[in-house]
């Protein structure tokens, strides 16, 4: 014998590491490092050490199906928060509307057609409404959507719960848009 094991050789060509394995794990810890930033940056706005800077934005919603008395606490001026995070929702905007509430009610012949809340005089309750407002808002644009005071994500057909000092409610969000 020469000394030559074959089996040895075999189990040594095994551990060997080549060009292509170094290049996985490098592509891999990239990888992994690119997530890690994206993440960061969209939570933050920015990389460690740059303040993220917040701009103006309108942020439009609608509130459906509320008691009249309740379309009382949207005057312009006041300012609500998101209620599960307390981040600054905005500051209520002049252009408030307060409509009849809009129900979809079913006829004889199956269809839906839309109808509108009135008064129960009979029992002197109030009617339903829907308010339909814009608040100026803060925040940072991003790929994914509008990030409310650079926290909580919010977007068009999203719903939120908002909270002043007087009402807490949900809001349909409508348009987000920049304020130049």
């Amino acid at each position: 014998m020469n000394g030559h094991n074959p089996e040895k050789a075999r189990k040594r060509a095994g551990r060997r590491v080549n060009a292509v394995d170094v290049c996985i794990i490098i592509i891999a810890a990239l990888a992994i490092a690119g997530a890690g930033l994206r993440l960061y940056t969209v939570k933050y706005g920015s990389l460690p050490g740059g303040a993220p800077k917040l701009e103006n934005y309108a942020v439009s919603f609608l509130v459906s199906d509320i008691r009249e008395t309740s379309a009382d606490c949207f005057k312009p001026g006041t300012m609500f928060y998101v209620e599960q995070s307390s981040d600054v929702f905005g500051s209520l905007m002049d252009n408030v509307a307060v409509t009849p509430a809009e129900l979809y009610i079913e006829n004889e012949r199956g269809e839906y057609i839309l109808s509108y809340a009135v008064d129960d005089e009979d029992t002197g309750d109030d009617g339903r409404v829907d308010v339909r407002g814009t608040v100026l808002a803060s925040g940072i644009m991003t790929d994914t959507g509008f990030l409310l005071d650079g926290n909580t994500y919010i977007a068009p057909n999203k719903t939120i719960s908002i909270q002043s000092t007087e009402i807490v409610v949900n809001v349909l969000v409508t348009d987000i848009s920049k304020i130049d």
